[in-house]
């Protein structure tokens, strides 16, 4: 007799309490949609109307990579040139080209390349530095700090790094990194869909598709 005349009380309250459950879990899904980037569709491209940052397709969320000292990337040896050129991309520049106006942008990541390039060949090749060249370090030294201002990275690294024997302590740890693997393979991708413009239209002859040097 008891469970019959709470039994609607009881139904009323899990009407209520699912009524709730559902309106917040609607609401968190309204508020993950909304946090989602736009489309490149939606954007003009006229102004100030692009988006913040690339869509890099397929990335991993982390990945790990060793940190070590190399005989690679130095500054003066044979190879030096064709060592550091092996961070570019293709042939593009760093550059994509973005919308229906197909408006050229460059990435952050592959102007901090170009800026390191960019040293090397200059501590390597000019006894001197012009005023462009000097110009140009000095907007690549500003690029770095700013970029590495801005990664804050926290990681401890170990102290006295010149007191270990390189060709036997070369690692000392693991990074998580994003995945720069995907953002390679996404610049290849848009290169490739530009190449498709280029060719289809009258905006001129194909650009070379060999290393561009710095």
């Amino acid at each position: 007799m008891l469970w019959k005349s709470l039994r609607p009380i009881a139904l009323l309250t899990l009407v209520c309490v699912t009524f709730l459950a559902n309106r917040s879990l609607i609401r968190s899904i309204k508020k993950s949609l909304a946090q989602r980037p736009r489309p490149l569709s939606r954007f003009t491209f006229v102004e100030e109307d692009v988006p913040e940052r690339l869509h890099v397709a397929n990335a991993r969320p982390h990945v790990l990579m060793r940190t070590e000292e190399s005989a690679h990337y130095n500054i003066t040896s044979p190879n030096a040139y064709l060592e550091w050129l092996y961070t570019a991309t293709p042939a593009d520049q760093g550059n994509v080209h973005l919308g229906t106006s197909h408006r050229v942008f460059n990435i952050n990541m592959f102007h901090q390349l170009h800026c390191l390039r960019a040293m090397r060949t200059a501590l390597a090749e000019e006894d001197e530095l012009s005023a462009a060249s000097t110009h140009h370090m000095e907007h690549c030294l500003a690029i770095l700090k700013d970029h590495t201002l801005c990664a804050a990275d926290a990681s401890l690294e170990p102290g006295e790094p010149f007191s270990r024997n390189f060709a036997t302590e070369r690692e000392w740890g693991e990074m998580r990194c994003l995945d720069v693997e995907a953002y390679y393979a996404t610049m290849r991708a848009h290169w490739t869909e530009w190449l498709t413009v280029v060719r289809a239209s009258d905006i001129g002859p194909v650009p070379w598709a060999g290393p561009v040097r710095d």
